[in-house]
């Protein structure tokens, strides 16, 4: 994309020149006080024939209060009576104005009488240090259309820092950092001032490092926040750290947010945000999971209520995505949460002040600090974007996670694979007979995929994940001899032989109470009575940390694994919370998700060709820090049951598709044929589960000639998944109507339309306008399901007057590609 203009707005954050002030509305005749637009929101401020992109337009008699916390040495704008459709008309009727600055009471600088024809007038205040003042604008002669505004206003620090005032941008709610705390007495604005910030940058490939330290051994506490600034995209991410550098235990922290940000809060503003992969209630299993990943819209402009969201019994990607946007439709702030565990966000709308504070982090901290102890938080991955909406900033979100965070092999992005599903259960001949077929079919199944029930004594043996068999020898991680006395090795090198990697299903972090691992060592566990007889390996104690590293070394080293499926099917959170010091709360949270990530990037580190399958009940530990080792290729269990709806999958794809580039679903259809069942769950990977268990074994009759031109048109398709993403148009009318959706890879000069009619859709014909494409450029268009000709067009056409797609029959599909003609063909 090259190198964006939005990026410098985020770069003010990196240095500390955001905007840390306030602004309240004290006052005002007439309407709700503006940011960045006239008073009544038909375009820019403007006085005279000059318009200004940022400042305040409001109606005398006018106060507003602005609030630093940094002292403050001037104050300058340009003021004027607003130029809009209705002063123009009566601006005969319109009284001259004077403007003021007043702190504490005292007038410290008035403008002369500035009238309609004046056009602007340069205005300065000197505020000699001061932190707090107020704008003030009255009309003595009369108030009828006193529209009037500040314009380009500006505060310059003490420390010589120069800020805007009344604009779209992000600034600072509690200080000159964007982490909001509590430590004894002094909340985080305090602190700073007090101890003071450390600022230090330095130019590292592609990206800027900057670094932030306040406190130190005389406070008891050091804050360490670490910021990469990325040149090509406009990401900034951050980590938060606290040291206690002491000798002595520290005073209390608590109140901890890594993201402590102001927003400035249009009319329009809206939040979005998505559900994770959560279950209805009071349902069955096939409709349970019908509303995950579906996207959620609430308009802030005017609320007073405070809205809370976060994760659910410790796991990230429950109810909701660690992930929201703000947008007033053309800029849109992108907020990502990267952590394993209890984040909680809050967002508090604040009318008068005309913006909306954002609180983010872990839900519970309210500790003291060991000599010597070092606590990571919750790292914060902002986006922002000053035009294309939310849909600009989704895809610059899916690149930055493509570009810079999904796992590498050699220095190239790992792909999701298409993957055959097989259940741990079966035995070694078993699960021969399945590689056997795919080879002597010629299907192009990239990985081998062994779930769970593959372990446990002898008489444990599991026919399928509906035999609760499987989970209640959870722990004990020995090969069951029953089923598969060789382990893994035929099986791996029959994989590996058909052109296969091969992955293995384990859950290294839950055990129950009657597994060996706990017999010998009940100290490596945490219990809970949420819990009951499942427990939580405590990854935050070396001991454990270390037997799980060795455990998951062997079962990758004896067996030749290329991935490693790891599940996590319990909440953590009352494990971690009753365990607890009553002086240390969220202190078992904060060493476990720290010995996770390390668990992670050391395996990773050992054995530099694995990559692990984040499942997690399917899709409920989807952070984009642990998208740093891992890819999620179950990001629901809905797929789990026979049966389930089609209409469901297409609403996972299309919300999933707006956080993530790199993620696959189940497709299950076992009688075979169902072409809009398929392709109702293909995204940037995809898993085939048709010949999962035992009891249905590869069958000569079955539909293997269907099943292989799928997988081909499949993989044709692939590599757009992982590009940029445009729902043209989902959720509007409800699952069963259409579902239209482009993904698009710039950089190959290819993409992909799918447009699915659902069962109960009346509409036979659509017209798509495609995004994203080069205007002048020509691209060839073909219909895979033969619906049109092939044909040429430019694509500024395409996006002008777009494609008509006909489906006549309900519960039909289409897929088109689409390619720039200098592109090459696949």
């Amino acid at each position: 994309m090259g190198k964006s203009m939005d990026i410098g707005f985020l770069r003010k954050l990196a240095e500390g020149c955001g905007t840390p002030c306030r602004c309240e509305l004290i006052e005002q005749g007439w309407g709700t006080l503006a940011r960045g637009v006239n008073l009544i929101r038909t375009g820019p401020l403007k006085v005279g024939e000059t318009e200004y992109a940022y400042g305040f337009g409001t109606h005398s008699p006018s106060r507003i209060r602005i609030a630093s916390t940094e002292p403050l040495r001037r104050f300058r704008a340009v003021v004027g009576i607003e130029r809009n459709a209705a002063t123009d008309s009566g601006r005969a009727r319109i009284a001259p104005a004077f403007f003021s600055v007043e702190i504490g009471g005292k007038c410290v600088s008035i403008s002369p009488a500035v009238r309609y024809a004046d056009g602007g007038v340069a205005f300065e205040a000197e505020l000699n240090g001061a932190a707090e003042f107020e704008l003030i604008v009255e009309s003595p002669a009369g108030i009828d259309l006193a529209n009037v505004d500040w314009c380009a206003p500006e505060v310059e620090t003490v420390s010589g820092c120069v800020m805007r005032l009344g604009t779209r941008e992000f600034g600072f709610g509690a200080g000159s950092l964007p982490v909001g705390f509590r430590f004894g007495g002094l909340d985080a604005a305090e602190f700073y001032r007090r101890y003071g910030i450390e600022r230090r940058s330095e130019e590292r490939g592609d990206h800027t490092l900057f670094s932030a330290v306040s406190g130190g051994a005389d406070s008891g506490l050091r804050l360490t926040v670490t910021m990469k600034l990325f040149h090509e995209l406009p990401v900034l991410e951050y980590r938060v750290a606290f040291e206690n550098p002491a000798a002595d235990r520290s005073r209390r922290l608590s109140g901890v947010d890594s993201l402590q940000l102001s927003v400035g809060m249009p009319e329009t503003l809206r939040l979005l945000r998505r559900h994770g992969s959560f279950q209805l209630p009071d349902c069955g299993f096939r409709e349970a999971f019908r509303d995950s990943f579906t996207p959620v819209e609430e308009s802030l402009d005017g609320a007073e209520k405070t809205i809370r969201f976060g994760a659910v019994g410790g796991r990230p990607s429950v109810d909701w995505l660690p992930c929201f946007d703000l947008t007033d439709g053309v800029c849109n702030l992108r907020i990502a949460i990267g952590w394993s565990g209890q984040w909680s966000a809050e967002l508090v709308p604040q009318p008068s002040a005309a913006v909306v504070d954002i609180r983010a982090g872990i839900e519970e901290i309210d500790m003291v600090l060991e000599p010597g102890e070092r606590i990571e938080l919750p790292s914060v991955a902002l986006v922002w974007n000053e035009s294309g909406g939310t849909e600009r900033g989704v895809n610059l979100w899916r690149r930055f996670l493509r570009e810079k965070i999904q796992p590498r092999i050699g220095g190239k992005i790992v792909e999701v694979p298409l993957s055959s599903s097989n259940w741990g259960g079966m035995t070694e001949a078993e699960h021969l007979t399945r590689i056997a077929n795919i080879v002597a079919r010629k299907m192009p199944f990239e990985l081998h995929w062994i779930d769970a029930g593959w372990y446990g004594p002898p008489g444990s043996y599991s026919p399928d994940e509906f035999d609760s068999t499987w989970s209640s020898t959870t722990g004990d991680w020995k090969f069951n001899p029953a089923i598969l006395p060789e382990k893994l090795r035929n099986i791996s090198a029959a994989s590996h032989a058909a052109g296969m990697k091969q992955m293995l299903w384990i859950e290294p972090e839950r055990a129950v109470k009657n597994t060996r691992i706990y017999r010998e060592h009940p100290e490596y566990f945490l219990a809970s009575s949420e819990t009951g007889e499942n427990l939580l390996l405590n990854l935050g104690r070396p001991e454990a940390w270390q037997w799980c590293f060795d455990t998951l070394s062997e079962l990758i080293e004896e067996n030749a694994l290329d991935w490693l499926r790891i599940d996590f099917n319990i909440s953590p959170l009352g494990p971690w919370r009753e365990n607890d010091a009553p002086d240390r709360r969220g202190a078992n949270e904060i060493r476990y998700v720290a010995g996770l990530r390390r668990l992670w990037r050391s395996l990773r580190k050992k054995f530099p060709q694995l990559v692990i399958d984040n499942c997690a009940s399917g899709g409920r530990r989807l952070e984009f820090e642990a998208l740093r080792y891992s890819i999620p290729l179950w990001a629901s269990d809905m797929q789990c049951a026979d049966g389930f709806d089609p209409e469901w999958q297409l609403t996972h794809v299309a919300g999933l598709s707006h956080y993530l580039p790199a993620f696959s679903f189940g497709v299950q259809n076992q009688a075979g044929g169902d072409t809009y069942n398929f392709r109702a769950s293909m995204g940037p990977g995809l898993v085939v589960h048709y010949f999962m268990y035992a009891c249905r074994p590869p069958d000569p009759a079955w539909p293997h000639a269907w099943l292989k031109e799928r997988l081909a048109e499949y993989l044709r398709a692939k590599e757009c998944f992982s590009g940029d993403y445009y729902c043209l148009d989902a959720f509007h009318a409800g699952i069963g109507a259409w579902t239209l959706m482009q993904f698009d890879r710039p950089d190959l000069g290819r993409g992909i339309l799918e447009a699915f009619r659902g069962e109960r859709s009346f509409y036979r014909s659509a017209d798509v306008r495609l995004r994203g494409l080069e205007p002048a450029a020509e691209y060839c268009v073909e219909d895979a399901d033969g619906g049109f000709e092939p044909f040429t067009a430019a694509g500024k056409q395409l996006m002008e007057d777009g494609i008509t797609l006909s489906l006549p029959e309900k519960r039909s599909s289409r897929l088109v590609f689409y390619r720039r003609k200098d592109a090459a063909r696949r």
